[in-house]
């Protein structure tokens, strides 16, 4: 059994280091990793580009993962009523462009970061700010009409979806309009999709804004820079040693949720956890 078990984990060792990713990944932290922790380490102004940059990435990629997440939620009742499942096994995200609505949003929630630049307490005004606009536009936007749901809800039904691309040429571009006709869909449930679409948007925001929190600790003595430089370092990390770990394991892991995140483990996260802890303290313990 041991035996077996030992031969599985180094036949996953071989195959993961013919993967592609892993070399992309790690040729881009070797690049990434020193320039972010020099321009950290800098001055507080390169610190606080340096973070714009993270900021504005984690909210573009979040747009993405909460309409993706926003539409598996609301078609998961529906599933026995379509004639068809559009949710692949490896469902690829983005599946849509983002829209001028999204990329005006994320403008406007990048000034948290200048924010933050300049104190703790503009930091929470412009928190407060941020959060109140959005959710007045949010239920704005939420009196749409119910009649294009059911038309997007039709032609789902209709010869237009298929279970596969015809053509692995055009399976990017049917993917995507699959996609939109979902979102389009799911807007026909109108106080459920609202609901769905602040929660998201609160959590989001404010998970993402935990990048800035090193602009409000940089100058305190002692503490701020070591803090900065711990962290990122054992982000960096953390995620590659989370990813050797999960694709070792690859055949004895269990999927964290098959629907939203088809790669990621619940043994890549579980290792995660305390893994980040003891790197960050003993990064930390450096300094002191």
């Amino acid at each position: 059994m041991a035996k077996d078990l030992s031969l599985g984990i180094w036949a996953n060792i071989f195959r993961m280091l013919k993967d592609r990713n892993i070399w992309t990944r790690a040729c881009t932290i070797t690049l990434v990793g020193p320039t972010s922790v020099f321009m950290a380490a800098y001055n507080k102004d390169t610190c606080a580009l340096l973070i714009l940059f993270f900021f504005v990435s984690g909210q573009l990629e979040w747009q993405r993962m909460k309409r993706h997440i926003k539409v598996v939620v609301l078609m998961e009742g529906d599933a026995s009523e379509m004639t068809c499942s559009l949710l692949l096994a490896e469902y690829a995200v983005p599946v849509a462009p983002h829209d001028t609505a999204t990329l005006f949003r994320v403008f406007f929630a990048s000034f948290v970061v200048f924010a933050a630049r300049s104190g703790l307490e503009r930091f929470h005004t412009m928190i407060a700010v941020y959060l109140l606009v959005r959710a007045v536009f949010t239920l704005y936007n939420g009196h749409r009409s119910l009649t294009e749901g059911q038309r997007a809800g039709e032609g789902l039904n209709g010869h237009e979806c298929q279970r596969r691309p015809a053509s692995s040429g055009n399976a990017e571009h049917t993917l995507q309009q699959s996609f939109l006709r979902m979102e389009l869909f799911c807007s026909g449930k109108s106080f459920t999709n609202l609901s769905l679409d602040l929660l998201l948007e609160c959590f989001g925001f404010l998970w993402v804004t935990g990048v800035t929190y090193p602009l409000l600790i940089y100058d305190v003595s002692g503490t701020g820079r070591p803090w900065i430089l711990a962290s990122l370092v054992s982000n960096f990390a953390v995620d590659i040693v989370a990813m050797l770990w999960g694709r070792v394991l690859r055949a004895r892991s269990h999927r964290l949720s098959p629907l939203i995140s088809p790669n990621k483990s619940v043994e890549g996260a579980v290792c995660w956890c305390p893994y980040q802890l003891l790197y960050f303290c003993n990064h930390t313990a450096l300094y002191y």
